[in-house]
């Protein structure tokens, strides 16, 4: 959904979940041997750990990953300044990859 229309609501930016994008997205982890995204994270979420999960399609053991640092990972993942914290700090994304 457009800026315009959600300016009028409160209803969910995404119309549907697309787990053949969520997926693609996830994949991209390289499972570094440190990692700096979770380092990053306030919370010190296991991220290598629910992407590689999301990848695989176990998407409730992901959910449940996020669970055991965070006990409101979708309302943290809206607001989060990922691209400041575990994005940021990502070794794909600070080689230039991303």
């Amino acid at each position: 959904r457009g800026a315009d229309a959600r300016r009028e609501d409160f209803r969910e930016i995404y119309a549907e979940y697309a787990d053949a994008k969520a997926k693609e997205q996830a994949s991209r982890c390289s499972q570094c041997g440190v990692p700096y995204c979770q380092t990053h994270c306030p919370l010190h979420n296991n991220i290598p750990d629910w992407l590689r999960l999301t990848a695989e399609g176990r998407l409730r053991e992901a959910y449940e990953v996020s669970q055991a640092t965070n006990t409101f990972p979708e309302i943290c993942g809206r607001i989060c300044p990922q691209d400041r914290l575990c994005e940021g700090n990502c070794v794909i994304e600070q080689s230039g990859h991303g």
